[in-house]
């Protein structure tokens, strides 16, 4: 075992070198090895190779209880056990072969073994592993009555006593596994569906009607928005959600009104008489820092639900990060590059092309004045 061990402290044994060993040397040797984890005395965490029996000295069906006590001289918490006749016989011939002033010394490793269900359905599977609870020194021989001491806190002790006390003799087989649909949750994802579709639909025929050639242009940018958002949440093997969804509607709602600031300041520029180009280069300029705070200050909130939220709450706080960062790149480079292609191109750029992108500067639009109803104060 210790040429398994050859250029490393056992305290540098990784869970990775435990695999390693445990599937290559571990039948040939009997032996498992695992990691312990302790507290040193500053209270920082560290842990260590520990090689253990295969098969068990003493199975756990043996122990009758465990229990947390604290000592009558240092009040310190200490185990106490007990055994039947069986589990007193094997107990005794093996601390009484490995105790501290015999050739063989060595301690005695309370394992547990757990069972792990790993995929679903017809592809699930039972797979045991084990973990080292604790490694007590054998001080000497115990037959039907023992005591654990030394335990550095009774969080540790009591974890110590359940492990003594549920031993698990049966492990866990799959006998049948079945899929219920949950219908009630697959109508609400459908209606979110539909919710997300028709906001879409809504938002683009408006952008249309309101802004002609540019609409057409901020519906590309808003479908190439939808397009990256979905190819980012499926990179990273997301599931949407009900939330995700209403992520997704309010990223579509923000990025329309990312184009909507650029196109009225666009109209501002035209109305104090610039040409078309100039136009577009200011309105652009001039609406990227009311974007750019906008879109911050959501990105801000949402970071915070990604931070302090659980589940479906989280899940939303994801789907709109990623949409602020999706609809800023569309609306600020998709319609920018689209935009300076046409007029280069010379697509746009005439009287007549000004009035086909509906940013024509005689374009009235109406007014209310809801200043006069206001009262002085």
């Amino acid at each position: 075992w210790e040429d398994y061990l050859s250029g490393k402290n056992e305290n540098t044994v990784t869970q990775e070198d435990a695999d390693e060993f445990n599937a290559n040397y571990s039948k040939a040797l009997g032996a498992l090895l695992l990691i312990e984890t302790n507290l040193d005395e500053l209270g920082n965490e560290y842990t260590r190779g520990v090689f253990v029996e295969r098969e068990a000295s003493v199975p756990g069906r043996h122990i009758n209880r465990a229990s947390v006590s604290a000592s009558e001289l240092t009040g310190v918490p200490e185990i106490h056990f007990n055994l039947d006749g069986t589990g007193g016989t094997l107990m005794a011939r093996a601390t009484g072969r490995h105790k501290r002033d015999q050739p063989d010394p060595r301690r005695l490793g309370i394992v547990r073994t757990d069972t792990r269900i790993i995929g679903t359905g017809e592809k699930a599977r039972a797979e045991q592993f084990k973990t080292l609870v604790s490694a007590p020194s054998i001080n000497g021989r115990i037959a039907t009555r023992g005591m654990i001491e030394g335990i550095d806190s009774y969080e540790e002790a009591t974890t110590i006593s359940s492990a003594l006390n549920n031993p698990l003799e049966n492990p866990v087989r799959i006998i049948e596994s079945r899929t219920v649909d949950p219908s009630l949750g697959r109508r609400s994802i459908e209606q979110g569906y539909k919710a997300a579709i028709w906001g879409l639909i809504v938002v683009a025929v408006f952008m249309l009607i309101y802004y002609l050639l540019s609409g057409v242009m901020a519906n590309i940018a808003l479908s190439l928005n939808i397009v990256i958002l979905l190819g980012v949440l499926c990179w990273f093997d997301a599931t949407l959600t009900l939330p995700g969804i209403a992520g997704v509607v309010l990223t579509i709602g923000m990025a329309v009104d990312a184009n909507v600031l650029i196109y009225e300041r666009i109209r501002e520029e035209l109305n104090l008489g610039k040409s078309l180009k100039g136009a577009i280069t200011s309105g652009y300029d001039k609406a990227f820092g009311t974007i750019f705070d906008a879109n911050i200050t959501t990105m801000i909130a949402s970071l915070i639900l990604i931070y302090m939220g659980k589940g479906p709450v989280k899940g939303f706080g994801y789907t709109l990060t990623i949409g602020i960062i999706t609809s800023m790149f569309t609306a600020l480079v998709a319609t920018r590059v689209v935009m300076d292609f046409l007029l280069n191109a010379g697509i746009i750029g005439s009287d007549n092309s000004k009035r086909a992108m509906h940013l024509r500067p005689t374009a009235g639009l109406p007014k209310f004045d809801f200043l006069k109803y206001a009262t002085p104060a």
